[in-house]
């Protein structure tokens, strides 16, 4: 049994890393104590955070008293464990993996994240131009990608629904307005629309 007040998720409001666990507890249903940070007012670089996780970023998902893991693919790893939403066959349990770490790389840490991250979170159009050109050219290269992959099927791994769609859903569903048209990839619109139609889908707002 969860101790009372745990797990307890760290997290912002307008990050797309956060967003993913709060989906990913949403899909399972599974009740968490939530601690909102204010990155504008840069809580997550108080001391009594930095002692939480070291390196001052969301999320961070506290399990119980000292007990904390960071990193979103991580986490989603381990929530997803033992859920249909992380197959227990290891060859498609490995492509899972891979499309987390995937995620992580090409996803968010470059490419639509970043576009999201100069656009939406710091608002700053004119100072960073080239770095969000290049963050935009970057997305276009993956979404192309995704394109393709997503061509004759539904998810991205098997047949089923799972964390690996959770993953790539948390910051390419906020293309357009990071400026990255959806236009040319219907297959794309077409997954997000399989994902927003879940019965316990939340939005990106929903905190």
């Amino acid at each position: 049994m969860a101790e009372p007040g745990y797990p307890r998720l760290y997290h912002f409001a307008n990050s797309g890393n956060s967003y993913k666990i709060r989906l990913l507890f949403a899909e399972l249903a599974r009740p968490y104590h939530s601690v909102l940070l204010d990155r504008y007012k840069r809580e997550q670089k108080a001391p009594a955070y930095l002692a939480i996780n070291p390196r001052g970023q969301v999320p961070a998902l506290e399990t119980a008293p000292g007990k904390v893991l960071v990193e979103s693919a991580a986490i989603l790893f381990h929530l997803a464990d033992g859920t249909a939403f992380l197959p227990a066959d290891p060859w498609t349990r490995a492509q899972v993996v891979s499309w987390l770490l995937y995620e992580q790389e090409h996803l968010a840490n470059q490419g639509v994240g970043m576009a999201h991250y100069w656009v939406r979170v710091t608002g700053e159009f004119e100072a960073k131009a080239a770095e969000i050109a290049a963050a935009r050219a970057k997305a276009a290269r993956e979404f192309a990608y995704l394109e393709a992959h997503l061509k004759a099927r539904d998810w991205l791994v098997g047949e089923e629904f799972s964390v690996a769609d959770i993953a790539g859903y948390g910051y390419t569903h906020r293309a357009e307005i990071s400026g990255v048209p959806l236009a040319p990839y219907p297959n794309v619109r077409a997954w997000h629309a399989r994902i927003r139609a879940r019965p316990r889908h939340i939005p990106f707002e929903k905190v």
